[in-house]
């Protein structure tokens, strides 16, 4: 069961920061969009 949790917790905490640092480029990307749009 430990194992199983710890595993689990893991995908999450993995899932978590992937999708922070998605976040992360998608703004850097949209920030370098309407710098060369101005």
């Amino acid at each position: 069961m430990a194992y199983k949790i710890s595993s689990v917790h893991l995908i999450l905490v993995v899932l978590l920061s992937f999708s922070l640092l998605v976040s992360i480029f998608n703004n850097k990307h949209s920030l370098n969009r309407e710098g060369e749009e101005y």
